[in-house]
């Protein structure tokens, strides 16, 4: 998780990190997975440096069996890189207008006094796509459908590397009203809340084969 073999520094780390506690509590909720968690401690204990006791990891496998796959949620606060020669190093500058809205959301914080863009704006929202199907004529299918649903702000980036049965809407800057709204537009794909998408949007696609499906020709 901490090898850096990317570009994007830290925030490819929080990526990656997000991307296994996914897995692991997706891992957690399958039988067969519950019945090997002796041994599966063993080969943490012994492959991994942790000051965690195995009663802990135990609480901790627990947590995952008994939380709702929606109902984690996972955070970036949102930010862009500094520019070269800005600083002597790169850095992750915090976009602070974007994290009050942020905690109003996701912490119940109050709102304050700046009032945040409505979700799902199709005229403000950014949205990238990120295709797993190598089927290029489905991604621009999948453009000609969200720009009919109003959304303008559409771009395609690097394709996902991961074969996907089924595609993600991505909230990436923790909208999730917003990713619901496109879910519901597109009436496919399961939407997540975390920070693993491309990170100069609001909301990624990630295309799935389910896209592939034989669709109403009115799409």
């Amino acid at each position: 998780l901490r090898f850096r073999y990317d570009k994007l520094g830290d925030v490819g780390r929080v990526q990656r990190q997000q991307m296994v506690m996914r897995a692991l509590m997706e891992q957690a909720l399958n039988p067969v997975t519950l019945a090997r968690v002796p041994q599966i401690l063993s080969v943490i204990q012994s492959h991994i440096d942790t000051n965690l006791t195995v009663e802990e990891l135990v609480a901790l496998v627990g947590f995952g069996v008994q939380t709702n796959r929606d109902d984690a949620q996972m955070l970036l606060v949102p930010g862009e890189y500094s520019k070269v020669g800005q600083y002597d190093a790169s850095y992750w500058l915090p976009h602070r207008r974007s994290i009050a809205p942020l905690m109003t959301q996701h912490f119940d914080l109050p709102q304050g006094n700046r009032r945040r863009r409505s979700s799902g704006n199709s005229t403000e929202l950014s949205i990238a796509i990120q295709d797993s199907t190598r089927d290029r004529k489905a991604v621009e299918r999948l453009v000609k459908k969200l720009k009919k649903a109003g959304y303008s702000n559409v771009y395609v980036a690097e394709a996902w590397t991961e074969p996907l049965n089924q595609t993600r809407i991505v909230a990436q800057t923790g909208d999730d009203k917003a990713a619901q709204t496109i879910r519901e537009a597109l009436d496919f794909g399961e939407v997540r809340v975390e920070s693993t998408g491309h990170l100069n949007s609001d909301i990624t696609i990630k295309l799935g084969r389910d896209w592939l499906q034989p669709k109403d020709t009115s799409d």
